[in-house]
């Protein structure tokens, strides 16, 4: 295992648009993670995001090949993860790349089969998966208190990118739109929490918004921006999934619903960030809330990122949870009808 410094980790962020202030936020409020270059196309934003903490690079390849740099955190548009990925596993670098993970599957494969050839850890970024109310979700009904899960429900819905443009370009962003873009967020909560699909059932999709004003540009998207798909999972449930960028006001990122045979879990619905109704926790016909831990935005993500390279763990998210969200996407995809 590699010692490092002081257990102080080198990073090159790649991309620094609006994400990326999402990762640096979190990464600053822990120790042992130092930024160390921020590298982006336009020279100002990298600035902005570096303030004075870091360099600053509008080469990828110069950053990444900095020997102070082990971890590589890239959060560009899709269709660049799998080129940057491979130049910093070829390097010898950690990589963790913002969702969706690639464009698609076979992508997603030749950064996974890079990493296990160079032997470093490949973290996928699905943020979801750490809020506390997902968290205690997993928890209650890892543990049979929900009983038998029956049905769910999960939301991902967005009013699109009003900041940029390449999100509706499917040569850049990807096939599916808005499926690939905050889908995946869905599809990897749905397994974290219950368990693998076992196949889409039922898929529809299609574009309403023709056209969009961007930062004064008037742009035509190509892409989907809306879908609803059916699943069953391998443990019998039935998922629904409604996903989109047509939602203008009051988006929280997710809802979901989780009904069992011993009661029903919400969250991040109109009841709050967590509502339950079961013998578990509440007294029968009641709704409790279920006190939640306050921890700063991304912490948990990031510092189970440090940890696993520090400490040489498996990640909690990894390439192959980024696989599989991509081979869903296309599942949805191959069977979806388009609706207008």
């Amino acid at each position: 295992m590699k010692m490092f410094e002081k257990n102080r980790i080198g990073i090159a962020i790649i991309g620094c648009g609006s994400i990326s202030s999402y990762h640096v936020n979190a990464l600053r409020l822990i120790p042992e993670a130092n930024i160390v270059v921020c590298c982006d196309i336009i020279k100002s934003r990298a600035e902005m995001i570096a303030a004075n903490n870091a360099d600053v690079t509008i080469d990828y390849q110069e950053a990444i090949s900095r020997s102070d740099v082990d971890l590589v955190m890239i959060l560009t548009p899709n269709y660049l993860h799998r080129e940057m990925a491979l130049f910093a596993i070829n390097m010898n670098k950690h990589v963790f790349v913002q969702k969706p993970f690639a464009v698609n599957s076979q992508e997603c494969r030749d950064i996974i089969d890079a990493a296990k050839q160079n032997n470093v850890k490949l973290f996928a970024s699905f943020m979801h998966r750490y809020f506390e109310e997902s968290r205690w979700a997993k928890e209650y009904i890892s543990a049979g208190k929900l009983g038998e899960i029956y049905m769910a429900h999960i939301r991902n819905s967005l009013p699109g990118s009003d900041y940029s443009t390449w999100q509706y370009d499917s040569s850049l962003c990807g096939q599916g739109g808005a499926i690939i873009d905050v889908g995946v967020h869905g599809i990897d909560l749905i397994r974290y929490i219950l368990g693998d699909i076992a196949e889409v059932i039922s898929a529809s999709k299609g574009q309403k918004i023709k056209s969009r004003v961007i930062c004064g540009e008037t742009i035509f998207p190509d892409n989907e921006d809306w879908a609803l798909a059916q699943y069953h999972l391998k443990n019998a449930a039935v998922v629904s999934h409604h996903i989109s960028w047509t939602q203008k006001y009051h988006c929280n990122r997710y809802t979901m619903e989780i009904h069992g045979s011993n009661g029903s879990i919400y969250l991040r619905t109109g009841y709050g960030p967590l509502a339950v109704t079961s013998p578990g926790v509440s007294e029968k016909g009641s709704m409790t809330f279920p006190a939640l831990d306050t921890v700063p935005f991304g912490y948990k993500q990031h510092r189970e990122v440090i940890d696993a390279i520090i400490y040489d763990k498996e990640p909690e998210s990894t390439g192959e949870d980024g696989l599989y969200t991509i081979k869903t996407v296309e599942q949805i995809l191959q069977s979806a009808r388009t609706v207008l």
